[in-house]
């Protein structure tokens, strides 16, 4: 593999995609790279048009949720009846392409029933909070449930540091924003995923757009840039060939 880590760009869309968004996906193209847009099912008809744009253009859609809610502490038949009806929506509107896709939750309000949903449904990735890994490597899930045997298993992808409009927001945003950029030095140097988060309807000004993607810019050619699907994939095959490998070898 000829870089030294991967870099995706992971956008929460709570709100509806719309000609903004478009504008905010041109920065991320020019610094090389593609988006993964975790989408509420509930916006799907309002952001339908806009979401396929980005599908053409290469960019990912994602399941989030049915509405803006979490599901930390849900029973488990709420998360279940949830989480099924937002992946039959996004099956009727063409978006899953007859397939599943990867998730993230809202708000990173989940817990181990809603991993082992997600599992069980066939999500092809989830993406962890912060405090869940101290890793900086995806992690093979293997599947359970009615997904046992049948499919692929599930690649948990790790988030190692804080996007910028969530660092900007907890005190001064100039602040906040020069700790966003040492930081995403500091997850570069050490390899692994880098995995950055926006929500949609930025409200980062064009000068600070800028400052954010230029940096990505310049690490492009040892950074992977991809949508999480791809790194997700890119794990699960390197993974298996790991093992074809070992039991050649007799291990």
């Amino acid at each position: 593999f000829p870089y030294s880590g991967a870099l995706t760009v992971a956008v929460n869309a709570s709100e509806v995609i719309d000609e903004f968004d478009m504008k905010f996906v041109e920065w991320i193209e020019k610094s090389g790279g593609l988006a993964t847009f975790y989408v509420l099912s509930n916006n799907l008809s309002k952001s339908l048009t806009y979401l396929r744009k980005l599908q053409e253009k290469g960019h990912e859609i994602g399941y989030m949720a049915d509405n803006f809610e979490g599901f930390k502490g849900q029973p488990s038949s709420t998360q279940s009846k949830r989480l099924k009806n937002m992946q039959q929506e996004f099956h009727n509107s063409g978006l899953s392409r007859g397939g599943n896709l990867g998730f993230y939750a809202p708000m990173e309000s989940q817990d181990k029933t809603t991993i082992e949903l997600a599992n069980q449904l066939g999500f092809t990735h989830a993406v962890a909070f912060m405090d869940a890994t101290d890793g900086r490597l995806p992690v093979i899930v293997p599947r359970s449930g009615e997904s046992a045997g049948t499919q692929k298993p599930l690649v948990f992808l790790p988030r190692t540091q804080s996007g910028p409009e969530d660092l900007m927001g907890e005190g001064d945003p100039e602040d906040g924003l020069k700790q966003y950029l040492a930081e995403f030095e500091s997850s570069v140097a050490m390899g692994g995923l880098s995995l950055i988060r926006f929500p949609n309807q930025s409200l980062l000004t064009d000068e600070q757009t800028k400052a954010v993607f230029d940096q990505i810019k310049r690490h492009s050619s040892h950074m992977w840039q991809a949508s999480n699907g791809a790194v997700a994939r890119w794990w699960r095959e390197s993974e298996q060939i790991r093992i074809d490998m070992d039991t050649i070898e007799g291990k």
